[in-house]
């Protein structure tokens, strides 16, 4: 429904803008979404966060059954890591891929009850790249 959705918009936003707050200062941040989420849904957490790191490489993923993943790199950082490949290392656990650039991706998942190991190969992939 229509009302469930924006509940779960919500609590998404609010969940990142709480991650966003703990991770001040850090050069990237993956955060698996607790709040069930689609891609509209992860979009509008990504965008949150974005808002309060915007330094930072951020890859936020979606549980259920639209299970997805999105990433944001801003400039200073795409020579170290690009959201397309990270967005891809991240749904491969999966089965799934996702499309993009450097700056910007996104992706489903192809099978959602894998997204933890999704999220989990997304922050081993950032911590060798940022070393």
């Amino acid at each position: 429904s229509k009302g469930n959705a924006k509940a779960n918009t919500d609590a998404a936003k609010a969940e990142a803008e709480a991650l966003a707050d703990a991770a001040q200062g850090e050069k990237f941040v993956v955060a698996l979404l607790k709040t069930e989420a689609d891609a509209k849904v992860v979009e509008a957490a990504l965008t949150a966060m974005a808002a309060k790191l915007p330094a930072a490489a951020l890859l936020v993923l979606g549980k259920g059954k639209a299970a997805c993943a999105k990433g944001v790199v801003p400039a200073e950082l795409q020579g170290t890591i690009a959201a397309n490949e990270w967005v891809n290392t991240a749904l491969a656990k999966t089965g799934g891929k996702g499309g993009g650039k450097a700056a910007s991706a996104q992706g489903q998942a192809r099978d959602p009850s894998k997204i933890a190991e999704a999220e989990a190969a997304a922050i081993a992939y950032a911590k060798e790249k940022f070393g």
